[in-house]
């Protein structure tokens, strides 16, 4: 899948926001690995019909000791799955967060989540039944 995956304006939009940092940075192919396991996780909960529109932060695993001063920064790239590839949509640095990767926009994506579980449980019960 690495191989097919290509986002439009990555490398140089990673290259601009990350010019100055040397810690908790992204490169492209950590981008690609992370989304890879994302996507992974992604065709389980969701059939990819239903993933178009879906919206993913990508970062660094951020997790300090309580007695460090300040919220350290890390890299953040915002995705959006389109029909067949995944779309940039914001590159930033922010405050670290204590995960790989977020989806933003999940609740929009609630009844479909379900419509999956509910066909999946139901193949289940008939192959039970016989």
């Amino acid at each position: 899948m690495k191989d097919t995956i290509k986002i439009n304006g990555l490398e140089k939009a990673l290259d601009k926001i990350q010019k100055n940092s040397k810690v908790r940075t992204l490169s492209c192919e950590d981008v690609f690995k992370k989304l890879e396991a994302l996507q992974k996780e992604l065709n389980i909960r969701l059939f990819k019909k239903d993933q178009v529109g879906l919206q993913v932060r990508i970062t660094v695993y951020t997790k300090v000791a309580s007695c460090y001063q300040g919220m350290p920064q890390a890299t953040f790239v915002t995705l959006e799955k389109g029909r067949t590839v995944w779309k940039l949509v914001d590159v930033e640095r922010s405050n670290g967060i204590p995960a790989n990767a977020e989806v933003l926009n999940i609740s929009k994506f609630q009844a479909q989540v379900m419509a999956k579980i509910t066909s999946d449980l139901s193949r289940m019960y008939v192959e039970i039944e016989d």
